[in-house]
């Protein structure tokens, strides 16, 4: 692993809000924190499709697809989660594109917990 790469892993893992990282036009995890591994239900294994790490929310899962297909950023509405993991149980989903050479090859996806951002 390059030193970029140890280094993003160390700042996803230290992070206090949930991320996810997905790659490639298949949109496959890369790597989650453990606050959004909590939101997932431990789904969002590396190597594991968005469908399938975020099957607990499908429209948050579109929402990150648009946003690969529109190289555009996307924001959910408030979304109904699991209590925990720094979310009371509404949290809002915000999927911005990852680039390489120039074009959208993965998403990032960070999540805000609805009643702090009020």
């Amino acid at each position: 692993m390059t030193i970029e790469r140890v280094r993003l892993a160390e700042i996803v893992h230290q992070a206090p809000i949930p991320i996810l990282v997905l790659r490639g036009a298949a949109l496959l995890v890369e790597r989650a924190n453990d606050l959004f591994q909590s939101l997932a239900a431990g789904a969002a294994a590396e190597g594991q499709p968005l469908d399938e790490a975020l099957a607990s929310v499908p429209e948050v899962a579109r929402g990150v697809r648009e946003a690969l297909d529109k190289d555009a950023a996307w924001t959910s509405s408030p979304t109904a989660v699991a209590k925990g993991a720094g979310c009371s149980g509404r949290c809002v989903f915000i999927a911005r594109p990852l680039h390489e050479a120039g074009l959208a090859a993965g998403v990032v996806v960070y999540v805000s917990d609805f009643e702090d951002a009020r």
